[in-house]
């Protein structure tokens, strides 16, 4: 989960329709990654995150 953050900018990733993708800012910016080169996932930080999973009735755990 912790390079998961690279998908975010592989256009060979292919997000399944319906499916909400979502990288942490944080992730990508520690990374030193630049934000303009996301394709498919949407940009959220920590605040959003909480909010995407109050909302989502079913989370994965990668533990």
């Amino acid at each position: 989960m912790q390079d998961g953050v690279f998908a975010a900018f592989d256009a060979a990733v292919a997000v399944p329709a319906g499916v909400e993708a979502c990288v942490l800012m944080g992730d990508v910016l520690r990374r030193g990654l630049d934000p303009a080169r996301i394709r498919g996932f949407s940009p959220v930080d920590e605040a959003d995150f909480v909010a995407l999973a109050a909302r989502t009735a079913r989370q994965v755990c990668w533990a």
